[in-house]
């Protein structure tokens, strides 16, 4: 890795912005995926039943009644169920689920 920083920033003149891990150099090199992909793929909702959910939040937003925590929780908890049976817990998502969903689309919402 070190080897690898060094001539990207030979080559570039700048340096790489973060270390580059060994173990994770290794686990790409031998196939694995980034974790942003493997973390992706374990999200409640599919990324076209994201985009209904910020369509929806933006078009009750523009007629005057945006979606509070709770009813987002229960669009998002119907949506889920309807798609995973019982394989969704019957509690729905978890307690922070929704401040999640909201900082991460916060440019769209």
């Amino acid at each position: 890795c070190i080897v690898v920083e060094w001539e990207y920033h030979e080559k570039t003149g700048k340096r790489v912005p973060k270390n580059l891990s060994s173990s994770t150099l290794e686990r790409l090199v031998k196939g694995g995926i980034p974790k942003s992909f493997s973390n992706a793929s374990r999200g409640w909702l599919l990324e076209s039943e994201v985009e209904i959910v910020i369509n929806y939040a933006l078009e009750l937003a523009s007629r005057g009644f945006p979606l509070t925590h709770r009813r987002l929780k229960e669009c998002v908890d119907n949506i889920c169920r309807a798609r995973l049976g019982d394989a969704f817990p019957t509690s729905g998502l978890g307690k922070q689920w929704t401040n999640r969903f909201v900082e991460k689309y916060s440019d769209r919402l």
